[in-house]
């Protein structure tokens, strides 16, 4: 059975999340890739994993779109109310189209507190 290099880029991710050791991971997989001949997938090998790496740290991003600049604060008790985890990098970006509050997305959900969203809730509840 043939092995992919996303596969295997895959598997060695998934080791390393589990507490394995990053050198002994690295090494072991350059031993079985050598012996067996498959030194050719190693720089895809290389670009899966950083790919599923850079996926992993916009997982733990947290994404908040308003309307108006927010202070240090205001992010702070959205941090707390979306009960985000300490340490977590935050991207903040103004959007004027959300006409007030603000849209959060943190660990692949979706939050949408905006104005716009509520008005659109409303306007489609008291047309049907």
């Amino acid at each position: 059975m043939a092995l992919s290099s996303k596969k295997i880029a895959r598997a060695l991710f998934s080791l390393s999340e589990e507490g394995i050791d990053a050198e002994e991971l690295g090494n072991a997989f350059w031993r079985y890739a050598d012996s067996s001949n498959l030194l050719y997938v190693v720089p895809n090998v290389i670009r899966h994993l950083e790919l599923l790496n850079e996926r992993k740290k916009k997982e733990k991003t947290l994404f908040i779109k308003t309307a108006f600049p927010v202070s240090e604060e205001t992010k702070k008790e959205i941090e707390r109310f979306l009960h985000v985890d300490e340490n977590v990098e935050s991207d903040v970006e103004l959007d004027t189209e959300l006409i007030g509050g603000f849209v959060a997305k943190y660990n692949n959900a979706i939050y949408d507190a905006s104005i716009k969203t509520q008005i659109n809730t409303l306007r489609k509840k008291l047309i049907s």
